[in-house]
């Protein structure tokens, strides 16, 4: 009963019971045998067109894209290539939704004598031009070559390929979404968050440095803001202490007195980091800066010990999937 209320309010809205009761030993099965035709009915696309790569006679299953194209697709090669579970709720970002046998959707479509017909596909939130490269990755072809795709078309790829368990379209949008990196670093962090990928979440957070926090936040998963928040915080902080560095003064042995050449020297090399944390990662050239002139050995070493204690700062943040991980009491803060 709850996988038809979570089913059908999402593309079978037109169902006419504005309120129903149901006796003892009513099953899902029955009402879904008994109440999807006529509502699948008023779902149809005004027009209908069947993909040109899917549309194989001897299909016994067909969905539906949100913009009405049908896709006639063989149940076999459903079973071997993909697997997930039921939604737990309504919103595609982060579920995991059933295509093979064992749904219960699966099985009453399958149980029909001809389930291939528009008026019996089963709709998928998705566009035709995601689906149409999605359906790729289950049949033994050769797959879509994503080397050109646009990064809209891979995102939606990326997020199918996981709402669907198409494992070998995982795997190639993983490795595409990494390597679209340093651009749209958040996108990535948050797919990355939402889908288990340590490596690449680590990878475009140090990327998202200089981009304004609530941009990322709004495309995290809610419950792990917090936890950004603080390390972002972290790395703030670690900017800040390297900038006040340069007010540290240090003796000169030949002058008996502070050094008259790091007085100039470490405004130079400070005026570098600027406000921004993304110069965290540039310490090879900021401390390639200075004044030109030739460097005493007192101020080499306080060049030197400035480096390595910025270093040794950031080397005590962890990295961004463990600082969530690792510090669940960060999301309670």
């Amino acid at each position: 009963m709850s996988l038809l209320r979570r089913f059908m309010p999402r593309c079978l809205i037109s169902c006419d019971h504005p309120t129903m009761t149901y006796s003892r030993g009513v099953t899902a099965m029955s009402l879904l045998r008994r109440f999807m035709p006529r509502c699948l009915i008023s779902c149809d696309h005004p027009t209908m067109a069947y993909s040109k790569l899917f549309n194989s006679p001897d299909a016994n299953v067909v969905f539906r894209s949100c913009d009405g194209v049908l896709f006639r697709i063989h149940r076999a090669n459903l079973q071997t290539n993909t697997r997930g579970l039921p939604p737990p709720e309504i919103s595609t970002r982060g579920e995991v939704v059933r295509l093979t046998e064992s749904s219960l959707i699966f099985r009453y479509f399958s149980s029909r004598r001809h389930p291939t017909t528009s008026r019996e596909a089963v709709p998928l939130p998705e566009p035709s031009a995601t689906l149409e490269l999605l359906f790729q990755y289950i049949y033994p072809r050769r797959h879509p070559a994503l080397d050109e795709i646009v990064f809209p078309d891979l995102a939606a790829l990326a997020e199918a390929a996981e709402k669907y368990q198409v494992f070998s379209a995982m795997n190639i949008c993983r490795i595409r979404m990494r390597d679209v990196l340093p651009n749209h670093a958040p996108e990535v962090l948050a797919y990355a968050v939402r889908h288990d990928y340590p490596f690449l979440v680590h990878k475009a957070a140090l990327l998202t440095f200089d981009v304004p926090l609530a941009d990322v936040a709004a495309r995290l998963p809610a419950h792990v803001v917090p936890s950004w928040i603080k390390y972002i915080e972290a790395y703030t902080k670690v900017l800040h202490d390297a900038i006040t560095y340069f007010e540290r003064e240090h003796s000169n042995s030949a002058q008996v007195s502070r050094c008259s050449f790091w007085k100039a020297e470490r405004p130079a090399i400070a005026q570098h980091f600027g406000r921004s944390l993304q110069s965290l990662r540039r310490l090879d050239a900021i401390f390639a800066q200075g004044t030109g002139t030739k460097l005493s050995g007192c101020c080499q070493a306080a060049k030197a010990s400035w480096r390595r204690e910025i270093e040794a700062a950031m080397a005590e943040i962890p990295a961004f999937w463990d600082f969530y991980v690792t510090h669940p009491d960060l999301s309670l803060a």
